[in-house]
């Protein structure tokens, strides 16, 4: 929708929208191409292994996606898990754009987008690394365009398109529901009559149909996904304030404080701007609800900063109409620059770190190396295979023989298994419940990874978990004393590697 309040359309930032899309995708593709995996990633690559209808920690879109990149496992390497995350963002860019150009004109969503790309939460959260997110960011913009469509410009046609579209994200995504919460409430409140439509309904329909496997699975599989999810955002606990401090500081940090800062300033213009313009509140009510929601869980659960992600990307199409029509026009612009220009400089001080940083940003003794050290998350995983290769293969010259790594938990088993084992020609078996080792329960199912008597070994990190548990401890017959491989980061040490071999398997143990 157009009013004569709003600027028209300029050549000049289409132009400048294109050459920044450009630029956007071929650095993704610069820092997917180096980075490490990490710990979420790699664990979801194992989503891959085994194509299902959901998954115990999240709907399956992120493992078909990667399955899909991959090719079905045949290629290996940060960048080809990591292109379905390139390239559905740079749609999503594309989106967010394409939409608040249709609605407010061009200057508006050059600065839509342009906080969108220096967002770390939609740039590089879900715009780099693949996880869950990263096809929930894509269809929640498809679902908010048709959504507005819907109710702004009732078109009945894209009832139908916002029930697809919000069926695709709850596929990627449990919180997609509040699309639906944010629609109803908006609808509730601003235009009654659209509830005695059929086709909000047959909208409804839809969306539970499109999702039906992820229902139907959990159906099958004890809800094993909502049981899950249930123990993480439960409202019963005692007041937390420190949760919460850190739930607002990690939302500023993770939207990036730019950012953030620009769609707060938008949010308290703009109320005074659009107090009679109610059209303007859809995009309020599809984000606000759900940053509430999970302020509120804060308080008395440890919640994570990215939940409340998706809540301000319609904020972020709110803030370019505002902005792209403020007394100080130029302004805004140079600080949704700068806001990019922070963004880009900040990751390449991040890859710098992690690359040529000498040793460890972490703890320097022996025993805890590297503890502490969150850029070893990325760094040091593809040359760990390498390192533990000459051990293997002594242990093989004296005729003992293990093709099996054992690990107690979800993380760091998805880096032990893609980097190590998958390598090496050896297989992962995870021992411990399901709590502990996720999709891993699924994967070995059918498949009997280790027979009684058989040799197995247990990878520990001195910035980890650095020695079997009394699970696995109980399970073998012996344990031996650790090997020590040493791993550097230009010449000095930064993480310590324990190589454990274990004798004797003991089933009945288990």
């Amino acid at each position: 929708m157009m009013t004569n309040r709003l600027l028209k359309s300029l050549p000049y930032y289409r132009t400048a929208f294109f050459w920044a899309i450009i630029g956007v995708a071929v650095l993704k593709v610069l820092l997917a191409s180096t980075l490490d995996l990490g710990v979420d990633e790699v664990y979801y690559t194992t989503y891959a292994k085994k194509l299902q209808w959901s998954y115990f920690d999240h709907p399956p879109l992120v493992g078909w996606l990667i399955w899909l990149t991959t090719l079905g496992g045949a290629l290996h390497g940060p960048i080809a898990v990591r292109l379905g995350s390139i390239l559905l963002s740079t749609g999503s860019v594309y989106l967010i754009y394409s939409m608040t150009q249709l609605i407010y004109g061009t200057r508006s969503a050059w600065i839509s987008a342009g906080l969108f790309a220096a967002s770390y939460y939609t740039s590089i959260v879900s715009g780099l690394f693949v996880l869950p997110d990263t096809p929930l960011v894509f269809f929640w913009l498809l679902a908010l365009k048709a959504g507005y469509q819907a109710l702004i410009e009732q078109q009945q046609k894209s009832m139908y398109w916002f029930g697809l579209w919000v069926g695709c994200a709850l596929m990627s995504k449990i919180q997609a529901g509040f699309l639906w919460i944010g629609f109803l409430a908006y609808a509730f409140t601003y235009r009654k009559s659209i509830l005695k439509s059929s086709a909000v309904y047959l909208s409804l329909l839809i969306s539970f149909v499109v999702s039906a496997p992820m229902w139907w699975w959990n159906l099958q599989s004890k809800a094993a996904t909502f049981n899950y999810h249930s123990q993480r955002v439960s409202w019963s606990g005692a007041l937390q304030p420190n949760s919460a401090l850190r739930e607002f500081v990690g939302e500023i940090a993770y939207i990036q404080p730019l950012v953030y800062g620009l769609v707060v300033y938008a949010l308290i213009y703009g109320l005074k701007r659009y107090s009679k313009l109610y059209v303007h509140d859809y995009w309020l009510w599809m984000g606000i609800p759900l940053i509430l929601t999970f302020w509120g869980l804060s308080w008395i659960r440890d919640t994570l900063p990215h939940w409340a992600g998706p809540g301000y990307i319609s904020l972020m199409v709110w803030s370019g109409s505002v902005l792209s029509q403020h007394r100080n026009q130029s302004k805004m612009l140079r600080w949704v620059a700068a806001s990019g220009i922070f963004t880009v400089v900040t990751l390449g001080a991040l890859w710098a770190v992690i690359y040529f940083f000498p040793g460890t940003i972490g703890k320097k003794e022996a025993d805890s190396l590297g503890k502490g050290d969150i850029t070893l998350d990325l760094y040091g995983w593809k040359s760990l295979a390498q390192e533990l290769r000459p051990l293997i293969e002594q242990d093989q010259n004296s005729g003992i023989k293990a093709d099996v790594i054992v690990s107690h938990k979800w993380f760091p088993a998805g880096h032990i298994d893609y980097y190590v084992a998958q390598p090496l020609g050896l297989k992962l078996f995870a021992l411990g419940d399901l709590h502990q080792i996720h999709h891993y329960a699924w994967l070995q199912k059918d498949a009997e990874l280790l027979k009684p008597g058989d040799r197995a070994y247990f990878i520990g990190f001195s910035n980890g978990v650095q020695a079997p548990d009394s699970l696995i401890r109980s399970s073998f017959k012996s344990v031996s004393e650790p090997r020590l491989v040493q791993q550097e980061r230009q010449g000095r040490p930064t993480r310590n590697i324990y190589l454990y071999l274990l004798e004797g398997y003991l089933e009945n143990n288990n």
